[in-house]
């Protein structure tokens, strides 16, 4: 895989979620899924058991496996918001549609897509701070390993961000926005939520944490 794409969204209004539900699974998807670079979808919504620095802004992730990061953006502006790929007016024009480009794992994404389990994850977004160390120098495959052993860890996954390679017309996020995403598979959300409170504790907040845990 050379890319993971993530949108973090919300519905317009409390009152249409449902509606977007429904969009997503019955129309969004399929539309998402006629682009040859997009592999495969996973759809998420935020656990009511979160971390204690959780950001809960965005209640609705979708996680898009993509091959070919230009391809996708060249097919998104050319079919976005066309016939061939209708936005629901339930979806709030307040969303970040970002690309993560891979850094390290502990497990091959094949396995983490494949997962049959609770299916849920946990996503640590990590901002680099200047005279600390780089997440990506903490968060090594070791490190990754180790905290695969935490009960309720599955496999974890560590991206980095670029402003470069976003979606041209899609809102950018705020500069403070972070610079890595930590992705998890994880088996259980009220359980990682208490490890994760846990290791914080242990070995203190590394970078500026926003965790969003989710579930399918």
């Amino acid at each position: 895989m050379e890319n993971l794409m993530m949108v973090y969204g919300k519905p317009a209004t409390d009152e249409r979620y449902e509606e977007l539900n429904l969009w997503y699974t019955w129309e969004h998807i399929g539309d998402e899924l006629m682009n040859r670079a997009c592999l495969a979808v996973q759809r998420f919504e935020l656990s009511r058991y979160q971390p204690r620095n959780a950001d809960t802004n965005f209640p609705v992730l979708c996680l898009y496996e993509v091959v070919d990061r230009d391809y996708c953006i060249r097919w998104h502006l050319k079919d976005a918001r066309t016939w061939r790929m209708k936005i629901s007016t339930a979806l709030s024009r307040e969303f970040y549609e970002t690309f993560w480009n891979p850094v390290c794992k502990t497990s091959d994404w094949a396995e983490y897509a494949d997962y049959r389990g609770e299916k849920a994850v946990l996503t640590i977004k990590l901002k680099a701070k200047p005279g600390k160390m780089e997440p990506k120098d903490y968060f090594t495959k070791e490190k990754l390993k180790e905290l695969r052993c935490l009960p309720g860890f599955q496999a974890l996954h560590l991206f980095d961000w670029h402003p470069e390679h976003q979606m041209p017309t899609t809102p950018p996020p705020p500069a403070e926005y972070c610079d890595y995403n930590l992705v998890c598979q994880i088996s259980n959300c009220y359980m990682v939520a208490n490890e994760w409170n846990k290791y914080l504790d242990a070995h203190g907040d590394r970078g500026k944490l926003r965790t969003v845990p989710g579930n399918l």
